[in-house]
């Protein structure tokens, strides 16, 4: 199973527990593409990490560990969106589908190149 921590971003705590959504927008938690973690969003809006984290393992009958995880999630589970926005795209609204397109031409990337994730940088 999947983990998720107080370190990972919400969009990952919404890839791995779904139903959260309704309590994110309950504590008006920002959950879009910035990738922001947990525990930053809960800070912006003067909540208790760690109370946030016990409301998520109550309203997901205690599938949320109390214990935190360092494992992180396959990137195939994910919108694209979201993976840009782990790879470094801020700018993910106004410029939608232009902008992107515009950056993955400025990369270059091409067949016989390698996409590789520093491994010090968190997903």
């Amino acid at each position: 199973m999947d983990c998720v921590d107080l370190d990972s971003s919400v969009p990952d705590w919404l890839i791995v527990h779904p139903g959260l959504l309704a309590l994110f927008r309950e504590l008006g938690v920002d959950y879009c593409c910035g990738g922001k973690s947990l525990r930053t969003a809960c800070r912006e809006k003067g909540l208790s990490p760690q109370e946030v984290l016990a409301r998520c393992a109550r309203w997901t009958n205690g599938a949320v560990p109390q214990v935190p995880s360092r494992q992180h999630l396959a990137t195939e589970k994910m919108p694209g969106h979201w993976l840009l926005a782990r790879m470094g795209k801020r700018v993910l609204r106004p410029g939608g589908l232009e902008l992107t397109q515009k950056l993955l031409t400025e990369l270059a990337i091409g067949a016989n190149d390698d996409v590789v994730i520093r491994s010090d940088r968190q997903l």
